[in-house]
């Protein structure tokens, strides 16, 4: 039998434009806070320019709910100043 790699995979929407990006990363990343905090940040550094507001909704996973997610998302707007508010919501499951 042969052994299979497995991927994640990580999408982004944006509703403005419609627009959707799609990453994918390895079985050795797994799915983690990590690896959304690097998805987000390549996604935002390619689509938003000069941008006042960020929304993003999540569902209730544990790997989008905690600190380290929600420390990146200060960072944004406090320190790096890059959005006026950065509004984050959870989805019920």
């Amino acid at each position: 039998m042969t052994d299979l790699c497995e991927f994640a995979v990580s999408g982004w929407y944006n509703c403005r434009t419609t627009h959707t990006d799609y990453y994918l990363f390895g079985e050795h990343f797994k799915e983690s806070s990590d690896t959304i905090i690097s998805c987000l940040h390549q996604y935002l550094k390619e689509h938003y320019n000069n941008q006042e507001h960020l929304y993003l909704i999540f569902d209730r996973h544990s790997t989008q709910a905690n600190n380290l997610l929600m420390g990146y998302l200060e960072w944004l707007g406090c320190f790096e100043k890059k959005f006026k508010t950065v509004t984050v919501i959870f989805l019920e499951i």
